[in-house]
Formats: C-alpha cells, structure tokens, sequence
C-alpha cells in the first residue's frame, strides 16, 4: 500500500502550519523549541509544499476550472491560466485551471478556439490540510491515513455549505507583491520580499509589515499543505459531480486524504486527488450516498503532459486594478486534435 510517512514532530509541525502565519507560531502552538520547528520545515521543503491560501474573491479573482473535449497543443496560455493538463477517460480531454479577474472572465473563455464542456466559476475552493477530520496520523505506525467514519461524515453533510461572494477589498501594488510570495511559500520572511524588490519599488521592511498587517491578513484563510505519493504508481485523478449533492460531497471529499483541491459552483465540483487503490471501494461507497451524477466517468490526469504557467499577478496589476493584455493573434496559435 501507499503512505505517507512522517515522524511525530513533522506530523505536529504540519498539523500546526495550516492556520501559522510564522514559524514562532508553529512553535507555540505545537509546544516545540522554535530552532526544532524551522529545521523541521526546511527539511520537509523537500516533500512538501506549504502556501499562503487567499481568499481570491475578495481580491477580485475567480478560480475557475474548464474541461474542453479533445486534446490541445498549447504554445502560449491565456493570462491568468495555472494548469493545463490532459485527462484521459472514456474520451480524451483537456482541464485547464487558473484564477482570473471577474470582469474578464468572458475575455479570457473568448481567447479559446471552442467552448468548454465543463466550466466551474468556484464559489469556493477547498483544500485539504493535516487537520481534516476525515484523516488521522497513526501513531505507532508513523503513517497517514484516511479515515471513513459514517458518524463524521454524517457531521460533515449536514454543515451548511455557503456559495457566497464576499466583497472585493481595496489592493495596491505592494499587497500583491507579499500574496504573490507568500502563496508559494507560506514563511517567506517579508524582510526577503524586500530585498527583492528594493531598487524596483524601494521597498523596506517596515513598509510590508504594515502592509501584511493592514492588507494582506484579512486576505488569508489557511496554509495549503501538499504532499505526494509517487506518480509512477498513484497517477492523480480528477473527480467531476453535479446535481443537488456536489457541493457537500466535494466538501467531504477534501477532509479525506490523498484528496487535493475543490472546485465547488451551483451545483458543480470537481475535486482533484491521488487515490490509491486500496481507497476506491470506500470512495466509490461515499459517492453512492449522495444525489450527484459523474457524467465524464473516472479521470486520469496524464502526469507527463502537464503546462504549468506561473501567473504573474504583480505584473498584471496595474494601477490599482487587474489588466487584461488581450492579443488577438493568440488565438491562432492553438493548435488543436480532436
């Protein structure tokens, strides 16, 4: 079988990352010396990946996921686009993810040589952390493993799922420089943001904790924790529902491990993960309990067809405002296989 394996001071650590803004939160919280927690960290950047989660609505973007039936060759994304990836089902298809301004939206699906046969404006995003209740650290065993309790998942399902957008906040440049940094890596040190931009903005420190403090942490709603089992042996999957239930099971769905990310819209989710095979009889059991349809099937994410297109958004906010630097002649450079 596929675990993951962590120690009981890593497992602690991570446990605690998820709602830390700092390292000496970690250390606080986890009741561990502050040097154990930070060799901890650094030693598990290797494995692992931890990131500032914002609330995108409030900065004026949308996560959106597509599905577009066939296979497309892409030389050049439209802005604002995170993934392409290739799916495999009974059909080919192509999952494009990205986060992008609301009053582009209908920009950025023209940019497109056809319509997509799936598109999810998420109302919400979920992801899943070492504190999801549907995942429980063995202890003797040192491993991680999902958890398939009737009793919480029953919890989980009668939660009210709100779809609501909050309103957009005010930004400036200097808020999205310290998002955009810390989304990849969740304790950047804002005195390192600095340096990199001092000559280009003449930035110090004192500046970004003001900013951060002021802007930036209403933002924030969690640390996203990524960790992976081996591709070659647990490809990653992509799970699509609709009907009355998406929401809720996408909401249940995250809480278990080896499940990523959800997409959740009116009705609609997609739910991304790494299931191994010893995990599908309980999935597939959880899926019989609610009113959804999967109307493309199982999905396979191919693992070596896979753009990933950092979006820079400190260059795409200007003035106070998100840009959308349309060219028409980037729609001739689709090349597309149906």
């Amino acid at each position: 079988m596929n675990y993951l394996n962590f120690t009981p001071t890593e497992w602690a650590v991570l446990s605690n990352a998820v709602d830390s803004l700092k390292i000496v939160d970690i250390a606080e919280k986890s009741g561990l010396p502050y040097n154990t927690v930070q060799n901890v960290i650094k030693r598990l950047r290797n494995k692992i990946r931890i990131g500032f989660v914002p609330d995108y609505w409030k900065m004026g973007l949308v996560p959106i996921a597509a599905i577009f039936q066939g296979k497309m060759r892409i030389k050049n994304v439209p802005f604002y686009t995170t993934t392409v990836r290739k799916l495999y089902g009974t059909r080919t298809y192509t999952l494009v993810t990205g986060i992008v301004p609301e009053k582009y939206l209908d920009d950025y699906f023209s940019e497109f040589p056809y319509d997509p046969i799936v598109e999810i404006k998420a109302l919400e995003t979920k992801y899943w952390t070492p504190k999801a209740r549907l995942t429980v650290f063995l202890l003797k065993l040192n491993i991680v493993a999902p958890k398939f309790g009737d009793s919480e998942i029953f919890k989980l399902a009668v939660e009210k799922t709100r779809l609501e957008k909050p309103s957009r906040v005010k930004l400036d440049k200097i808020d999205v420089i310290i998002v955009v940094w810390k989304i990849k890596y969740a304790f950047i040190k804002l005195a390192e943001i600095a340096r990199k931009y001092h000559d280009t903005y003449r930035l110090n420190k004192q500046l970004l904790s003001y900013h951060f403090k002021k802007h930036v942490i209403p933002l924030w709603r969690q640390n996203y924790i990524r960790a992976y089992l081996g591709l070659n042996s647990v490809p990653f999957r992509i799970y699509l529902f609709t009907g009355p239930d998406a929401a809720t099971l996408a909401k249940i769905l995250v809480e278990l491990l080896h499940f990523s990310t959800a997409y959740i819209g009116e009705d609609i989710a997609a739910v991304t993960a790494q299931t191994p095979c010893h995990m599908h009889v309980d999935i597939h059991k959880l899926f019989s309990m609610f009113d959804v349809e999967i109307p493309l099937g199982d999905l396979i994410i191919d693992p070596t067809n896979l753009v990933v297109n950092p979006v820079d958004l400190i260059k795409l906010f200007h003035r106070n405002d998100w840009i959308y630097p349309v060219k028409a002649e980037r729609r001739e450079k689709w090349k597309i296989q149906q």
